[in-house]
């Protein structure tokens, strides 16, 4: 029972991943937002790790903030790519299935957005809500989290410090967030120091690293290096709240001239840090995994796994801390392949002049479009009358949209 015992905590730490929290979110639960009375009994989810459950347990006014963050980290990846091939889509059909499907696991581009949209949308969401109401954080004025002046205010200027707690929702949200990836880290860690080690409990610890009775030490490089990025693009998109926080003033006085103001520091909106982290998604580069081996004193073997920029010769030991790795090639889109949940582009709409990602050209793949033609009727010749209303007269006008074969 024991061996059978671990063999499933296996299981789960190979199945939940970093972004696997935001499939909490159910929105065709009219309660989920944001009057949804948390209980314990809702964070027993197989979309959280046995820790993850805990934390959620010990913070359940949180997690109606967890909710919203999915939510509208989905809507911000269906908005920046609205227009590509790969559209972010929704797969959750059921409460047993993850929002973005295989795509938050594989290790691609695609995958690296994704971690880091989710975990800065939940550090956003908390951070106001520290500010609010939330109870445990309060807002950035105090303690380990105190929130100093910019450091040129002009005369006149009072620095409020109960902005928008960032510190508190950072350390939260890595919590949360992380834990997954952390715990099946350190399975695959010690998989691979008993592999090295020829120990008797290689077996039982590399269970899912197994191949027709063989453990292929191919995959726990790989498993190893694909949680480090996971890792590295959940601090990314944390950090890049920190860096797009903005200074919010207000004006105070009678006159209007705003000679006396009171500012604070507000997060920014979501779509300012959709767009920096779509910025860093089209210029991201592809990371290689390096496998460093030395000998203990005592004759054994250890292998570190490290990622490396391959355009240096030299490895790189700190990359920027807010770029966006992938280790995967991207799949093919074009194309609909079920078991990838890629829907491909056919009947997808494009721009026949667009030299973008929404262009014909691009999105069709080359299999050509074809143009649809339909009658509607709009307002038209809309004229003001005194007083006070518009006029208008109703119009049939023919729309034409493009689509790809």
């Amino acid at each position: 029972m024991a061996h059978i015992r671990h063999k499933l905590l296996l299981l789960l730490a190979a199945i939940v991943h970093s972004s696997e929290w935001t499939s909490l979110y159910w929105p065709y639960d009219p309660r989920s937002l944001p009057e949804r009375n948390w209980l314990k009994r809702n964070c027993k989810s197989r979309h959280l790790t046995k820790k993850q459950e805990q934390l959620c347990q010990s913070k359940l006014d949180h997690m109606n903030y967890v909710n919203l963050a999915s939510k509208n980290a989905l809507q911000e990846c269906q908005s920046q790519f609205h227009s590509a091939a790969w559209n972010c889509t929704d797969f959750q059909k059921s409460r047993k299935d993850t929002i973005y499907g295989r795509h938050a696991k594989a290790g691609t581009k695609e995958t690296a957005f994704i971690t880091a949209i989710t975990s800065a949308s939940l550090v956003r969401e908390l951070a106001m809500a520290c500010r609010r109401n939330l109870a445990a954080c309060k807002c950035g004025s105090s303690g380990m989290f105190y929130q100093a002046a910019p450091f040129h205010l002009p005369p006149g200027t009072e620095w409020d410090r109960c902005g928008d707690n960032i510190g508190y929702a950072k350390t939260f949200a890595r919590q949360f967030v992380d834990i997954a990836d952390m715990e099946a880290y350190g399975e695959s860690e010690k998989c691979l120091r008993a592999v090295n080690d020829r120990s008797p409990d290689a077996d039982k610890l590399c269970h899912f690293f197994k191949k027709k009775g063989r453990i292929e030490k191919e995959k726990i490089h790989h498993r190893i290096a694909k949680l480090k990025m996971n890792l590295h693009n959940s601090d990314a998109g944390r950090n890049t709240v920190e860096r797009t926080k903005k200074v919010t003033c207000k004006c105070h006085g009678m006159s209007g001239s705003c000679n006396q103001k009171t500012c604070w520091h507000d997060v920014a909106d979501i779509r300012t840090i959709g767009n920096v982290l779509k910025e860093k998604y089209d210029s991201s580069q592809r990371i290689k995994l390096s496998v460093k081996k030395r000998h203990t004193v005592g004759g054994h073997i250890v292998e570190e796994v490290e990622l490396k920029d391959p355009n240096t010769r030299e490895k790189r030991k700190v990359l920027p801390d807010d770029d966006l790795w992938w280790i995967q090639k991207s799949p093919n889109f074009c194309k609909p392949d079920r078991k990838k949940n890629i829907l491909g582009t056919s009947e997808r709409e494009c721009d026949p002049k667009s030299e973008g990602d929404n262009g014909c050209k691009k999105m069709c793949c080359g299999r050509g479009y074809y143009k649809e033609q339909f009658k509607v009727i709009e307002e038209c010749n809309c004229e003001f009358k005194w007083c006070c209303q518009i006029e208008c007269e109703q119009c049939e006008v023919t729309k034409k949209v493009y689509k790809c074969k």
